[in-house]
């Protein structure tokens, strides 16, 4: 029972390692199309590569840059996250959260850059290409705060206005005419009852 043990797991140390071979292979031929510019291309090799050796984090870091470089920045940063998991070694671990910075920051989540670019810095503080891109986000994440405190306040300051009773000077010309007419036929009313009442003629003038 004991040698039929050992064969099985000589036999699985076995496949693994020609997985892991064959992840290689599909990883080297991604390299190819990334080098050549073709990241579509590069991006089904890379996820062949992770198919056959799904902890391949060579293969789940280049996917994540495969999708960054066509704009896929949700999906690189998802990408990214899953490369830090399958990794303790903190040069790869600096790079990956660099670029997953890169990747919040293209989708104009500065707040996630942020966090991403200080996780790579707390790795490898002298990286001057991140601190640079910290300094960046950071400007971002502020002019984008501020733009929306201008529009809250233009918004705030429209619904006011809205919600402001008429201003009586505003009454418009016919309005006020007609107002003062009626009044003028109150007043020539009542005063031809006053001079019923009193036996005076009427002094009113022609306006």
């Amino acid at each position: 029972m004991r040698r039929i043990c050992l064969i099985v797991l000589c036999m699985m140390a076995f496949a693994s390692t020609l997985s892991a071979q064959n992840a290689s292979t599909e990883i080297g031929i991604g390299n190819s199309k990334y080098e050549e510019g073709d990241y579509a291309g590069a991006e089904v090799y890379y996820l062949r590569a992770l198919q056959k050796d799904p902890e391949s984090v060579i293969a789940a870091y280049n996917l994540g840059n495969a999708f960054l470089k066509q704009g896929k920045f949700e999906a690189a940063a998802s990408q990214y996250a899953a490369a830090a998991n399958l990794t303790e070694d903190k040069d790869r671990l600096a790079s990956i959260y660099h670029n997953q910075g890169n990747a919040y920051y293209g989708n104009k989540q500065f707040d996630k850059s942020i966090e991403s670019y200080k996780k790579a810095l707390k790795i490898n503080p002298n990286d001057e290409d991140t601190r640079y891109n910290l300094v960046m986000a950071q400007m971002q994440l502020q002019q984008l705060q501020q733009q929306q405190n201008q529009q809250q306040n233009q918004e705030r300051e429209q619904q006011q206005q809205q919600d402001q009773p008429q201003d009586p000077e505003e009454i418009s010309k016919e309005n006020a005419q007609q107002i003062l007419d009626a009044y003028m036929e109150d007043d020539r009313e009542t005063k031809a009852k006053m001079q019923q009442q009193s036996g005076q003629r009427s002094l009113d003038k022609d306006w």
